[in-house]
């Protein structure tokens, strides 16, 4: 019997469904099983994989990358930004090459680095920079998201991160954002993050980063509550920026930022 991981069987499964091959399920042991075609013998033989449906929820996957690498597309990008909601700080973005041929245990724990533990992040965040082809991040400050927009910002710290990658990618993966900006191929892809391990991958180191970034803000600038909050318009932040007033990285141009120095003056 063949076990695959998690995230290749998912994979395993869209590609039945694409294909219009239906696999059989059953029960037994008190699991339930997938009866599949065996990934190497065409449809010939057939083996048994164990499927749990939590493990699997939410698990991003190839599929995305795949599609293009089977184009001639060797090294994807999947990008991913953190940061476009707070009121204070950088927003970050990450962009991670994986590989199309290594078996990396540690992929099936990506995930969309939201739903992941600080722990699980940091863990992961090593794991990619160690042995992912290349890891670029990019920034853009406050004063840039003040004096471009967020989604200008944004857009430059994708690019950023582009332009950090040790290896010049075929084709971007890009979480919700076109990049005009870029001559290389790319798809945009609406929560992507929760689709493409590429894209998932980016989003982990992009948050590691900025979390970091934001602890030692906290210490530069105390009484905010940035260490926990990581600049997102918290309750305790909200007070504390009414409290004290504004400090240097603070986001003038959003709104709870802006009407406290139209009020108080900073």
């Amino acid at each position: 019997m063949i076990e695959y991981r998690f995230t290749e069987l998912y994979t395993i499964m869209q590609a039945c469904k694409l294909c219009r091959i239906s696999p059989q399920i059953y029960c037994g042991d008190n699991r339930r099983y997938l009866m599949l075609p065996h990934r190497n013998t065409g449809f010939v033989n057939v083996h048994f994989c164990r499927y749990n449906r939590d493990d699997m929820k939410d698990a991003p996957t190839f599929i995305e990358e795949e599609r293009l690498w089977s184009r001639g597309y060797k090294l994807v990008a999947g990008i991913d930004e953190v940061g476009r909601g707070p009121l204070a700080g950088p927003v970050v973005a990450g962009a991670v090459i994986l590989s199309s041929e290594n078996d990396l245990s540690w992929l099936s724990q990506v995930r969309d680095s939201k739903i992941l533990s600080r722990k699980r992040r940091e863990f992961l965040a090593d794991c990619i920079h160690r042995e992912a082809i290349a890891v670029g991040i990019g920034m853009a400050t406050h004063e840039e998201i003040d004096l471009y927009g967020i989604v200008g910002a944004t857009r430059r710290a994708m690019c950023d991160a582009v332009a950090q990658l040790l290896r010049h990618p075929d084709s971007l993966l890009i979480d919700a954002v076109v990049l005009p900006e870029l001559e290389i191929h790319q798809k945009s892809i609406i929560k992507g993050d929760s689709l493409s391990l590429s894209i998932a991958a980016a989003s982990i180191v992009a948050k590691v980063y900025r979390d970091r970034l934001m602890m030692e803000y906290d210490v530069l600038y105390p009484g905010f509550g940035f260490a926990r909050n990581m600049g997102y318009p918290t309750k305790e932040h909200m007070e504390n920026l009414v409290r004290i007033g504004c400090c240097p990285i603070h986001r003038s141009s959003f709104g709870p930022v802006r009407r406290i120095l139209e009020k108080y003056g900073g």
